[in-house]
Parts: C-alpha cells; sequence; structure tokens
C-alpha cells in the first residue's frame, strides 16, 4: 500500500467515525500565517473576491473564529 492510500484510507476512517483515532489535525497549510495581523490581512484579501463583500464586523468575527478554532495567535 502506498502512503498516499493510507493516509487516504485513515482520513476517511477518521472522518466516518469508525477509527478510535480522533480527527488528524490539518498540516499541510497551517504555519503560513504566522501572526493575527497576517491573518486578518489574509481574511481582507479573500473578500475583494467575494460578492457580496463581507462587512468589517464580519470579517473581524471570521478572523476571531479562525484564530480561536486553528491559529491559536495570542490576542
Amino acid at each position: 500500500v502506498t502512503y498516499a492510500a493510507a493516509s487516504f484510507i485513515d482520513s476517511v476512517l477518521r472522518a466516518s467515525g469508525l477509527s478510535d483515532l480522533p480527527p488528524a489535525e490539518p498540516t499541510r497549510f497551517k504555519g503560513r500565517i504566522k501572526s493575527l495581523s497576517a491573518l486578518r490581512d489574509s481574511v481582507i484579501r479573500r473578500n475583494d473576491s467575494f460578492n457580496p463583500k463581507m462587512t468589517p464586523q464580519e470579517i473581524e468575527d471570521v478572523v476571531a473564529y479562525l484564530n480561536v478554532t486553528y491559529y491559536k495567535f495570542p490576542q
């Protein structure tokens, strides 16, 4: 079994709840954003492609959610 197939099967089992192991932490993109201000800038950049655009309060809500659930930068 190749590494890719084993990783895929492991991901499917974890996501479906058929595995006793907890869901794996996503590691592919983690680490590209190094600070809370960089996270905010990234959300603002992506907002440019939305229609309708997010309000400033919605942007701050998204930044806060991502920071609490994923990045965990100090406030």
